[in-house]
Parts: structure tokens; C-alpha cells; sequence
């Protein structure tokens, strides 16, 4: 719906707001996350939210009065960042780099690949064909997803 907005709290939640009237936006909906909401990504009926040391939560938001955390996978570390495409999300995982889960099944998220350098943490991912764009403190890699099982680098600028 466009009238909503979904936004990450530190505090731990996922909102729901109505914004359909900018000067009075609504609170419609409400899910608790076990972490640090970082960032959240919708696709379809769902929230992809990168819930730091809770890593990537799932929450089915068909009723967006009544979010609800359907799956759930945690790598280690801290994921910052995400990114869906396609059956796959693509987090920033602070020192473990890219982390790819597969997501065709929401409910059951797996692990489907990971690129990191241990000496760099990871704090943003943006998707583009077939190149995920990740950013760290001091760096800028572009990795080649076209195999998620197998990401590899592309290209790199700092931190090498």
C-alpha cells in the first residue's frame, strides 16, 4: 500500500505508520525485534529487517496491524544492512561481510553464500543486477552475485 510507511527502531521494533496525510502519520502496526532494528527492505507481503547480533528477521506484514515474525537466520556478528532480490537477501554483516540467505521460502530462510575481509566492517548493501555494492569503513567493493552461493569481488577501492 502506498499510503505506508515501514520503519526500523534502535529500540528494538518494527513500525508501521499510515502516511496517507504527511502531517499526521499514524501508528498502525507494531513487531518486537529481538536486536537492533538496522534497516528493513519490503518485498511483497513481507519485511526483510537486518536486526543486528538477531541478523536477518522475517516479518509477514499481509495484516500491517499485525506484523508478524514468520523466519528467521542469524550468521554471528552483526547484520546492518539488507537488500532483497529476487528468492535472495543480501545483508551487510559488519565483519562478515556479504552474507546471501535464501529466502524462497520466508519461513525457512538458509544460507546461500558469503564474501567478507575480515579487516573491514561492512555497513551497507545495495543491489544492481547482478553486482551487490557494499560499503565499509574506509572501503567500496562491488561483488559479483551472479553465483549467490559463490559471491566474489569485482572491484575495490580503499581498504586493501
Amino acid at each position: 500500500m502506498d499510503s505506508l510507511a515501514y520503519v526500523t527502531c534502535r529500540s528494538s521494533s518494527l513500525e508501521i505508520l499510515n502516511v496517507a496525510d504527511p502531517s499526521n502519520p499514524t501508528l498502525i502496526g507494531h513487531c518486537d525485534i529481538t536486536s537492533n532494528a538496522r534497516d528493513v527492505c519490503i518485498q511483497g507481503a513481507y519485511a526483510y529487517v537486518a536486526d543486528d547480533l538477531g541478523g536477518l528477521q522475517i516479518v509477514d506484514i499481509s495484516d500491517p496491524a499485525n506484523p508478524v515474525i514468520v523466519g528467521h537466520y542469524q550468521a554471528g556478528g552483526y547484520a546492518i544492512d539488507v537488500t532483497v532480490s529476487g528468492n535472495y537477501a543480501y545483508l551487510a554483516y559488519g565483519y562478515s561481510g556479504i552474507v546471501v540467505v535464501d529466502i524462497t521460502d520466508p519461513t525457512n530462510p538458509i544460507y546461500a553464500g558469503s564474501w567478507s575481509n575480515p579487516d573491514l566492517f561492512f555497513m551497507g548493501v545495495t543491489i544492481n543486477g547482478n553486482f551487490a555494492y557494499l560499503t565499509s569503513n574506509g572501503a567500496f567493493y562491488i561483488i559479483d552475485i551472479s553465483d549467490p552461493a559463490h559471491p566474489n569481488v569485482a572491484g575495490a577501492t580503499g581498504g586493501d
